[in-house]
């Protein structure tokens, strides 16, 4: 099953994405670290480098000030240049840094050592407090990948965007087996049955795209662009054949939900209205539309589930195994009077609705199933409120679960896993006891979806971006990486995790 961002979870998203759009046009390129007061998006190093006009890592000599005509106005700093990384700089450079008195400019001092993204416009560079980057980052993004180091079969594939590749192999320990070469983001990701290939949900310049690539090789066999404008990013997605060749995936949700179907080149919409909320489970397709969970029918699925009515601002719904039960998340901010947050159990037969209280209104998080009889609330957005193992249907808790920092989670065959500062954690319900293995070595967040994976790895033809894989059992994550210095947001990846029910043995 795979799991989706919740409403709550994709509406920070979208204002992030807004937040990124408005600081390019300001001037901003937004960097691996914050700085000051101003509220920076993180994004992954590779991204930004190649996003920006120019690069640099120096020391900042003087703040001659005065403002560059046309440019923010503001403090202007010179930069003596230590390493030239983008942009043919002279050995020093100056650097309109934004109004003083604005929280976003730059706010250098004289002999702070720096490293810089660069704007250029009118022949002059300009920068902000969100183009900063720790100058070791800045240096290993404008380095070429380091050579893979995985030994055995693939266990995790990570996606999202790092530059030129959007797709990492990693062995049991989350070292690099091999570079799946892409530009733009993946968003979501699925397997096909068989498993020996996987699709793709891309943003790449704006613009929507399918990928299907070879599990093995991390090959791209085809890409489907959507052609669809500005719909969104892909929500998620489902491969129905062994070949890649029928896809379902959702774009959007909010005003313009798009429900596609995709059978070779040809895009076929099937909804195109105003949801809260749509997933796809066992190859069926839902939505939330007037506090209604309905199907929504899709090719060679019959469509006969009865309408469920839900709680205003609930989201993230599943059905349980025996489709007995409903279980959601309720957004404590957006209910009149505000409440805290909850954990939703609806009863599909009767409407009959159970709720478990979390700890505070703006609460957010994933609900799964780990089977007919429990269900875990796991906290999103990098935060650890602290999740539960609840007991269904009298909704009381087994355990709690500390430490548990992730963007998104899900459950896998009974084994609950995220993706979050860095580390991949995982958790065997109903003991809370988390686990976590490092998987990059800085503290960023990340976001993560779910899939089994079942396939058989064959070596990948010789690439400059990717390394020989040695035959054996897949498990497949996507939702970190190994390569040490990246750092990603939710703003500028979705990242996914996928793993094998054989995968209890390279976490053990």
């Amino acid at each position: 099953m795979t799991r989706v961002m919740g409403l709550r979870s994709l509406r920070r998203s979208r204002a992030l994405r807004a937040a990124l759009v408005w600081a390019l046009i300001a001037g901003t390129i937004v960097a691996g670290a914050p700085a000051h007061a101003c509220s920076c998006v993180a994004g992954e190093p590779r991204d930004a480098l190649a996003e920006a006009d120019g690069a640099v890592i120096g020391v900042v000599s003087d703040t001659p000030g005065g403002p560059i005509d046309g440019l923010f106005g503001g403090s202007i700093y010179r930069i003596e240049v230590e390493h030239d990384l983008k942009g043919n700089l002279d050995e020093e450079i100056d650097v309109d840094g934004g109004p003083a008195n604005n929280s976003c400019s730059l706010g250098l001092r004289a002999g702070e050592r720096v490293g810089l993204l660069l704007g250029a416009e009118g022949g002059h560079w300009r920068a902000s407090g969100c183009s900063t980057m720790e100058p070791r980052l800045l240096l290993a993004a404008a380095e070429q990948y380091p050579a893979p180091d995985g030994v055995g079969p693939i266990r995790f594939l990570v996606g999202g965007g790092f530059g030129e590749v959007r797709v990492i192999a990693l062995d049991a320990r989350g070292r690099t087996l091999a570079y799946g070469a892409g530009a733009g983001n993946a968003f979501a990701l699925d397997a096909c049955p068989g498993e020996n290939r996987f699709v793709e949900g891309v943003d790449i310049d704006g613009n929507d795209v399918l990928v299907v690539r070879r599990s093995s090789s991390l090959e791209p066999l085809r890409e489907v662009a959507l052609d669809l404008g500005d719909s969104g990013d892909v929500y998620d997605l489902r491969c129905l054949d062994r070949e890649g060749h029928h896809l379902i995936a959702i774009t959007g949700i909010g005003e313009s939900t798009r429900i596609l179907d995709v059978v070779g080149d040809e895009v076929r919409v099937l909804l195109d209205e105003r949801t809260t909320d749509a997933w796809i489970q066992e190859d069926e397709v839902f939505v939330v539309q007037d506090g209604r969970v309905v199907c929504v029918p899709v090719p060679a699925k019959v469509c006969d589930r009865s309408p469920v009515h839900v709680p205003s601002a609930s989201f993230g719904f599943r059905w349980s195994p025996d489709h007995t039960y409903l279980a959601g998340f309720r957004y404590g901010d957006d209910v009149q009077p505000e409440q805290p947050s909850q954990v939703l159990l609806i009863q599909t037969s009767t409407g009959r609705i159970r709720t478990f209280d979390l700890g505070g209104s703006n609460y957010v998080g994933d609900v799964s199933w780990v089977d007919r009889d429990t269900i875990v609330y796991l906290p999103g957005g990098g935060d650890d409120d602290g999740g539960y193992v609840l007991r269904v249907p009298q909704m009381e808790p087994v355990a709690r679960i500390n430490n548990w920092y992730t963007q998104r989670s899900n459950v896998i065959d009974g084994r609950a896993y995220g993706v979050g500062w860095g580390s991949l954690m995982w958790m065997d319900p109903p003991s809370g006891s988390v686990h976590a293995v490092q998987v990059v070595g800085d503290t960023y967040t990340f976001e993560v979806f779910a899939r089994d994976i079942d396939a058989d790895p064959q070596p990948p033809p010789p690439s400059k971006l990717q390394s020989d894989v040695k035959a054996g059992e897949v498990v497949q994550v996507v939702g970190g990486s190994s390569i040490p210095w990246v750092v990603t947001a939710v703003v500028m990846t979705g990242l996914i995790v996928m793993v094998v029910r054989r995968s209890r043995r390279a976490l053990a």
